[in-house]
C-alpha cells in the first residue's frame, strides 16, 4: 500500500521467521524497514534481521507497547486538542476508505466478527459528545 511517507507493506498477525522476512524484503523495493512487533519478539527479530543481512535496511524496531505510549502521549492535555484530534480525524478516514459506507451491512459485519462492538471507548477515544 502506500502512505504519505512511502510505500508500506503490512505482515500481520504473524511470527516473523527466516524465510518469510527473506521473502518479504526479496518482494519489497523499499530502502528502509520499519517494524512493529511485540515486546517478546523485539530481540529475536532484531537478531534475525542482522543474521540475515537486512539489518542495514532496518529503520526501526517498535514494540506494541511502544506504540500505545506513543498514542497515549497524543492524549495528554499539552498535545490533545493536536495531534489527539488529527489522530482520531485520521483514523475515521481511513476506516471510510477502507470500508465504504455505502454498504454499510458489509462493514457492520466486519465490525461484529471482529469483536470490535464490544468494546467501550472512553476518555479521549470516545467518539461523539464529549
Amino acid at each position: 500500500m502506500w502512505t504519505n511517507f512511502g510505500p508500506e507493506v503490512q505482515v500481520k498477525h504473524l511470527s516473523l521467521q527466516p524465510q518469510a522476512a527473506v521473502d518479504i524484503c526479496n518482494r519489497v523495493r523499499a530502502d528502509q524497514l520499519l517494524i512493529v512487533c511485540k515486546s517478546c519478539e523485539r530481540e529475536a527479530i532484531h537478531s534475525l534481521m542482522i543474521q540475515i543481512g537486512l539489518d542495514d535496511k532496518l529503520r526501526g524496531l517498535i514494540t506494541e507497547n511502544d506504540l500505545k505510549k506513543r498514542y497515549d502521549k497524543c492524549f495528554l492535555p499539552k498535545y490533545g486538542k493536536t495531534l489527539g484530534t488529527r489522530i482520531i480525524a485520521s483514523i475515521i478516514q481511513e476506516m471510510k476508505m477502507e470500508f465504504p459506507l455505502s454498504d454499510s451491512e458489509t462493514f457492520d459485519k466486519f465490525f461484529k466478527d471482529r469483536g470490535y462492538d464490544k468494546i467501550v471507548l472512553s476518555g479521549d477515544w470516545k467518539l461523539g459528545d464529549k
